[in-house]
């Protein structure tokens, strides 16, 4: 059986979309009425950059059907793994207009960020350090009130500067450790209680499917609003994976290290998963799974 062959022009298609870009050789009318708009791009550049994207696709996807990828995969591609790249051929007056179009599609910005704030939080670095100045100090305690307020539901921490700058500094890996312990043996108190888990927990999953089934049912039929569930079966997939795979007190890799004994294409992969991770993880805890037909708006 011959195996179906990948349609790349379909992805030049969508990247060519959201980056604004025409083809050189294009004149048709509709590119003629964006011309204006889009940036044109010459015969040599137009090659190179749909050479670049089929090699970019083959080593990310393999020999994997583009319609057999899930959105999240292929939003990661478009917003994130092409975008360094392709911005290189977009004109200056447009590039803030694609900027915060794909920032409004993907958040990237605040996603980088959250993998920038999850390796602060398990920073093995101490809050300040034996001769720092008073001012430094003072900013280190309102660093170390901010974690405390995040691993303990919003709470003030129980002690003042005064006595906290006289301790020995403690790490904000510290008090993520502690507070995945504290998470643990709650847990193994709920799961202590002596009542019949495998019925109830059943009854919880069927309860929350059939309602689940209905609000996404009534949000369609009345007011245009999907959910996409596809994109939240996947999220939930691969976060559980690589979980399972993974430290969660690892920091995050946000770029090649020429200086790891690592191998560029292996250091690749990692920083791919990490930025994946963090994509599905803004996206379930900020519920970005919705669009709406009339607008065709995506949040």
């Amino acid at each position: 059986m011959t195996k179906k062959q990948r349609d790349y022009e379909e992805i030049y298609g969508i990247l060519f979309d959201v980056y604004e870009l025409s083809s050189g050789t294009d004149k048709t009318e509709e590119c003629n009425v964006k011309s204006n708009i889009r940036s044109r791009l010459n015969k040599t550049d137009e090659y190179n950059v749909k050479s670049n994207i089929r090699r970019r696709v083959n080593q990310i996807f393999g020999e994997q059907a583009w319609e057999n990828i899930s959105q999240i995969e292929k939003d990661h591609f478009i917003y994130i793994d092409m975008k360094k790249y392709l911005m290189n051929f977009v004109t200056e007056e447009n590039k803030d207009r694609i900027e915060k179009k794909i920032a409004n599609n993907l958040k990237a910005p605040k996603i980088v960020q959250s993998m920038i704030d999850h390796n602060n939080s398990v920073s093995l670095e101490p809050y300040f350090n034996k001769g720092d100045s008073e001012e430094k100090k003072r900013k280190a305690f309102e660093h170390y009130k901010e974690d405390y307020s995040i691993y303990n539901n919003k709470k003030d921490p129980d002690i003042t500067y005064e006595e906290w700058s006289q301790r020995p500094s403690i790490r904000p890996y510290d008090l993520y450790q502690q507070a995945v312990l504290e998470s643990y043996e709650e847990t193994e108190q709920e799961n202590s209680i002596n009542y019949p888990i495998r019925d109830a927990a059943f009854t919880a999953s069927e309860i929350n499917r059939y309602t689940i089934n209905t609000i996404c049912d009534v949000l369609q039929k009345k007011l245009g609003i999907t959910i996409d569930m596809e994109s939240i079966r996947d999220c939930v997939t691969y976060i559980h994976d690589y979980d399972l795979a993974h430290d969660s007190a690892d920091s995050f890799q946000l770029e090649y290290d020429p200086k790891s004994s690592i191998g560029k294409k292996e250091q690749e992969k990692i920083i791919n998963a990490d930025r994946k991770y963090a994509t599905c993880r803004y996206r379930l805890d900020h519920l970005d799974f919705w669009s709406e037909e009339k607008s065709d708006s995506k949040h």
